[in-house]
């Protein structure tokens, strides 16, 4: 599992995201699938998700998933359960977690010691163009008075920028010191994680207070999945935020 130092020394907070190997699904799946709708076997899955809550102390009945469907869609939980339509979630409540499944967007865990309040944002490029990072830290505010500039922020693996390639009717939607030149002529690589960082930092929380992991999904294949890899035959790794 990758861990983040950034929160190691917040009693009871609770913070990791899962790598590929070990666990029970075979084939294109081979590892610790966590992904339940990626056409692996559901047992093999069911079987590696309570391998990994299990090392966690954690059951799945403690777990609450946005469904993801590249919005940025907000939603605040106080239980376990599957939140339609949403790629963000927040809480102050202990012992329920918050989950994201990934395979290239990063995930994004964001925590305030003094209100006690974690998020979990899926940040894929559709929902950090259309608002996801601002729309997570405004409700922060608004619903669990939760202070900008007290939040610690870490950003898990994901598709680095040596291998995030874009056409133009993406690259046109992001500014230009966010891209690099690409051998082909179409495409541009696009710095997706520095923009995550930007757009932290916009909303107030402290350049200092935000961590990140350097690992490529895509460059990874004997640690991570990558949908941009790998396709629909791609697992998923899960990401988990709370407080016990």
């Amino acid at each position: 599992m990758v861990s983040f130092p950034i929160f190691r020394s917040f009693a009871g907070l609770q913070c990791v995201v899962s790598t590929r190997p070990g666990g029970f699904s075979q084939g294109g799946y081979a590892g610790l699938n966590l992904g339940m709708h990626t056409g692996d076997q559901s047992s093999s899955v069911r079987k590696n998700r309570d391998c990994f809550f299990r090392r966690l102390g954690l059951s799945e009945q403690q777990v609450a998933f946005g469904e993801q469907v590249h919005s940025a869609r907000v939603r605040r939980v106080d239980q376990a359960g599957i939140s339609q339509q949403t790629d963000a979630l927040i809480t102050a409540e202990k012992n329920v977690f918050l989950a994201v499944l990934i395979a290239d967007c990063f995930p994004v865990f964001l925590f305030e010691p003094c209100s006690a309040a974690v998020a979990v944002i899926h940040a894929g490029w559709r929902g950090t163009q259309a608002g996801i990072i601002e729309n997570t830290l405004q409700k922060l505010k608004s619903e669990l008075a939760v202070t900008a500039g007290r939040i610690i922020a870490a950003i898990g693996p994901g598709l680095q920028s040596e291998c995030f390639e874009v056409r133009k009717d993406v690259y046109e939607l992001f500014a230009p010191h966010y891209l690099s030149a690409h051998p082909a002529a179409d495409k541009k690589y696009l710095n997706l994680r520095q923009v995550i960082v930007d757009k932290l930092f916009q909303q107030g929380v402290p350049r200092e207070q935000i961590e990140w992991s350097s690992d490529c999904t895509f460059c990874s294949a004997d640690k991570y999945y990558s949908f941009r890899r790998e396709g629909k035959n791609s697992g998923r790794m899960m990401g988990i935020i709370g407080i016990k």
